[in-house]
C-alpha cells in the first residue's frame, strides 16, 4: 500500500503536486478560520479537492481548526462519497489496519481538544487490542517531530506511551509545524526501521514555502518511505 500523507494545509492545499498513490491520508487542518461561514467555505473548498485526487482511497482525521467537520452533522454527513472520515474509528485497506484519532491537548478554543493527557490516554486505550499498521493522529508523540522554537517537545505523552506499548508500526499526524531553525516535517525511523512517525504539517510557521507531504509505502512486513519536500508558494 503506497500512501502519500499530508497534513496541516490550511487552505493551500491546490498548492501541492498530486502524487501517484493508492492512498491520500490527511491528518487534519485543512482549514483555519475561526467563523463558522469562513471555516465552511475552507472546508467546501478543500473536499472539493481532496475528491478530486486519483487516489482510490481518501481518508480524512480532522484536526484542532476543523471547527465545520466538529459543529455541524450534515458536513460530516455530506462528504464525497469517496471520502472516507476516521474518527475515533478503524478501517482495513489490503490486509493492513488503519486507525484515525483526531484528539490532541486543549490549546486555545478550537475543536477536536481534550484538557488533559489522562483522556486521551483512555482514548487511544479504545484500541489496544488492535494490531495498528497505519495510526493516524493529528499530533505527534512526545519527543518524535514535536519541537518549538524554544526546545520544547510539545507532543503526546499518552500517544508516545501508547505506540511503545502496543503493536502500532506507524504514526501519521501534523499539527506542530516548522518554525525558524526547527524542522519537524519528515519521516523518522522509531526503534528500528518497522516503525515510523510521519509529520507532514504543509505550512510553516516561518516560511512562505510548503512541505508536500511523505511517501510511505508499507506492507505486512516492512516499511518504506520517501520525506517530502519544500515547495515555494504564493503565500
Amino acid at each position: 500500500m503506497r500512501i502519500w500523507h499530508i497534513s496541516d494545509t490550511h487552505g493551500f492545499h491546490r498548492q501541492l503536486p498530486e502524487q501517484e498513490v493508492d492512498v491520500v491520508i490527511h491528518s487534519g487542518d485543512a482549514t483555519t478560520s475561526r467563523k463558522p461561514a469562513k471555516n465552511l467555505a475552507e472546508h467546501n473548498s478543500f473536499m472539493e479537492w481532496f475528491y478530486s485526487l486519483k487516489a482510490t482511497y481518501k481518508i480524512y482525521v480532522p484536526g484542532n481548526h476543523d471547527l465545520t467537520l466538529a459543529e455541524s452533522s450534515k458536513a460530516r454527513e455530506d462528504l464525497p462519497s469517496s471520502v472516507t472520515l476516521l474518527a475515533d474509528k478503524s478501517m482495513e485497506i489490503d490486509g493492513l489496519n488503519i486507525v484515525g484519532i483526531p484528539w490532541t491537548r486543549e490549546w486555545g478554543k478550537w475543536s477536536w481538544q481534550v484538557p488533559n493527557e489522562h483522556i486521551l490516554s483512555n482514548i487511544f486505550g479504545n484500541f489496544s487490542d488492535m494490531n495498528i499498521d497505519v495510526l493516524v493522529t493529528h499530533g505527534p508523540p512526545s519527543g518524535f517531530l514535536d519541537e518549538t522554537r524554544h526546545g520544547i517537545n510539545v507532543g503526546s505523552t499518552a500517544l508516545r506511551e501508547f505506540m511503545f506499548k502496543e503493536k502500532v508500526r506507524s504514526i501519521l499526524c501534523g499539527h506542530i509545524h516548522n518554525e525558524e531553525d526547527v524542522i519537524n516535517t519528515g519521516v523518522i525511523p522509531v526503534s528500528g526501521p518497522n516503525r515510523i512517525v510521519s509529520n507532514a504539517a504543509a505550512v510553516s510557521n516561518t516560511s512562505d514555502q510548503l512541505f508536500s507531504g511523505n511517501i510511505i509505502e508499507i506492507t505486512e512486513t516492512e516499511i518504506l518511505y520517501t520525506p517530502g519536500k519544500f515547495i515555494q508558494t504564493v503565500y
